[in-house]
C-alpha cells in the first residue's frame, strides 16, 4: 500500500480552515473598533455643532439685551418706545410684550364663549395655544381668533405704571448712570441734537455732563444745535415734538 506523506512547509485543509477562522475573527473585531471609532467621532462633531450653536445663541441673546437696554431695536437699531409691559419699534415693527404674572387673557372667538386663559402664544402653523396654570387648555386656529384681551387689576397696573415711570426715567447720555425722576439739580436736562441727517434726543442726569458731550462732540458750523431754538430750525429732519422745549445755552454754564 503506498501511503502519502505531508510534504514539508504545506499545511492541511483543517490548518487552512482554522486560520481562515481566526482572521475572520481579527477582521470582525477591527471593523468593530472602526465603528465604534467612526460613532465617538460622529459624537465629538455633534457635541462641538452644539456647543458652538449655544455660545453663537449665548452671544447673540447678550448683545440683543444690551441694544435693547440702550432702547435701541434689535432687528433695525432704530430707536424703540418703551410702554407698559411692552417694547415696540415704529421703524421696523419690532416688538416684544413682557407678561406679569398677575395678567389674564381673553380670547374671543369668531364663534363660540371666550375662553379666560393665563397667557396666550401664537405658534406655528398659524394656531393659537391657551395656557392656564402651566397647561395647554386650548389650541385654536389663528383664523378663529377674533381679539384678544389683556387684563390686569386696576391697583396693579396704577402701581405698574409707577414703576414704569420711575425705571424709564433714564440712562445719562454722557456718564450713562440711572436716572431716577429727578436729579440732586432738579429735572432731568434734555438735549436735541442732528450731527447728521435726523434729530436725536439725548437726556443727561446734570449740568456738567451735558456741558462735558457739548465739548466733546461738536456740531458743524452751519447747524450749530447747541444755540439753535428747535422749533424755528428747519437744518434736519425732525424725528421728535419739541414744542415747549427750551435749549440750555451755553452762557448758562458759567460761573
Amino acid at each position: 500500500m503506498k501511503i502519502f506523506r505531508r510534504r514539508k512547509g504545506v499545511r492541511t485543509d483543517d490548518e487552512i480552515l482554522s486560520e481562515d477562522t481566526a482572521m475572520d475573527s481579527s477582521l470582525f473585531e477591527g471593523v468593530g473598533d472602526l465603528g465604534m471609532y467612526e460613532t465617538r467621532k460622529v459624537m465629538d462633531q455633534a457635541r462641538t455643532a452644539a456647543e458652538a450653536t449655544l455660545s453663537d445663541a449665548a452671544k447673540a441673546d447678550l448683545r440683543d439685551l444690551t441694544v435693547m437696554r440702550k432702547g435701541r431695536c434689535p432687528e433695525c437699531g432704530s430707536r424703540t418706545e418703551s410702554l407698559v409691559f411692552s417694547s415696540v419699534c415704529p421703524s421696523c415693527g419690532w416688538f416684544r410684550r413682557y407678561r406679569p404674572d398677575f395678567m389674564a387673557c381673553v380670547v374671543h372667538q369668531n364663534d363660540g364663549e371666550p375662553i379666560q386663559c393665563d397667557s396666550v402664544y401664537n405658534v406655528a402653523g398659524g394656531y393659537v395655544l391657551c395656557v392656564k396654570k402651566d397647561v395647554i387648555v386650548c389650541q385654536l386656529a389663528g383664523s378663529a381668533v377674533r381679539r384678544i384681551d389683556f387684563t390686569i387689576a386696576e391697583e396693579k397696573l396704577r402701581e405698574a405704571r409707577q414703576r414704569f415711570a420711575k425705571e424709564n426715567a433714564g440712562h445719562c447720555s454722557w456718564c450713562d448712570s440711572f436716572m431716577a425722576e429727578a436729579t440732586e439739580e432738579g429735572a432731568p436736562i434734555l438735549e436735541y441734537v442732528a450731527f447728521g441727517t435726523f434729530q436725536e434726543r439725548y437726556l443727561f442726569c446734570q449740568r456738567s455732563c451735558l456741558a462735558s458731550f457739548r465739548n466733546q462732540y461738536s456740531v458743524r458750523v452751519h447747524r450749530n444745535c447747541y444755540e439753535t431754538d428747535c422749533n424755528t430750525c428747519h437744518a434736519c429732519t425732525k424725528r421728535y415734538d419739541t414744542e415747549g422745549f427750551h435749549r440750555v445755552v451755553l452762557a448758562d454754564f458759567d460761573d
